[in-house]
């Protein structure tokens, strides 16, 4: 006769939870704020996109669902799918920093950034969040037998790329870009989580600590180094 699993006590079930939850906030944060370039277009009558723009915002959008779709697996215990998933979401992390990149380069090259900012200094900011994104997804990787690391590694990762759906929710409120306000919603979230997990768990986990620390410090260090004259050097070269 098949045996049912256990059922996992009440704290370890609101944290699966937690993470499922901190999944669909995620998605919502990006719905609204691509809503009127991407996903409701049609609606809004924005400009058409390029090829590159769409399989941007394919890999992004899966990325989200892959996320909760993770998250839904540990919650009902199939970590064994689990697993098997991660490879598919390392190879699509991989081709989301890589397109990233490339379309963040290809926006600064048409000079097309949101709103009406310098498309070179602009540049920094889908770049900075590229480098910070690759930086957890390699240290969630190399965690990944650390099952306490690795999720809250892979949560940060996925808030540290919510800037730019931010940064166009505060385009929607200023009526004109206020990289700040973005910052700040993006931190709120950031703070919101570490504290809502450092209460329930009743201590501040290390995965957590250092990886917030990293996305809320390289925010104000993409804003200076935009202005240097040596990022102006490198954007030029690179935007050729």
């Amino acid at each position: 006769m098949a045996t049912v699993p256990a059922r996992a006590p009440l704290s370890n079930r609101r944290q699966q939870y937690f993470f499922i939850t901190a999944g669909c906030i995620v998605a919502l944060v990006i719905l609204v704020g691509f809503s009127r370039t991407y996903y409701l277009k049609s609606v809004f009558g924005t400009p058409p996109l390029t090829t590159l723009v769409h399989v941007h915002g394919l890999l992004f959008t899966g990325w989200v669902v892959l996320f909760i779709t993770q998250a839904r697996l540990i919650a009902s215990q199939r970590r064994s799918v689990h697993m098997k998933l991660g490879i598919v979401g390392f190879l699509l992390a991989t081709s989301m920093i890589f397109v990233g990149t490339v379309t963040a380069i290809t926006a600064a090259k048409l000079g097309r950034p949101p709103g009406r900012q310098d498309p070179l200094v602009f540049m920094a900011i889908p770049l900075s969040a590229m480098f910070v994104f690759s930086v957890l997804i390699v240290a969630g990787f190399l965690n990944r037998r650390r099952p306490d690391y690795h999720k809250r590694i892979m949560l940060m990762a996925t808030l540290a790329i919510l800037q730019a759906a931010f940064g166009r929710i505060a385009l929607m409120i200023m009526g004109h870009p206020f990289p700040p306000l973005a910052m700040g919603f993006n931190d709120l979230l950031i703070i919101g989580t570490v504290i809502y997990d450092t209460i329930t768990n009743r201590r501040l986990h290390p995965a957590f600590l250092w990886s917030a620390a990293f996305v809320i410090a390289m925010q104000p260090i993409q804003l200076i180094v935009s202005r240097t004259s040596a990022w102006m050097t490198f954007a030029q070269w690179v935007t050729r």
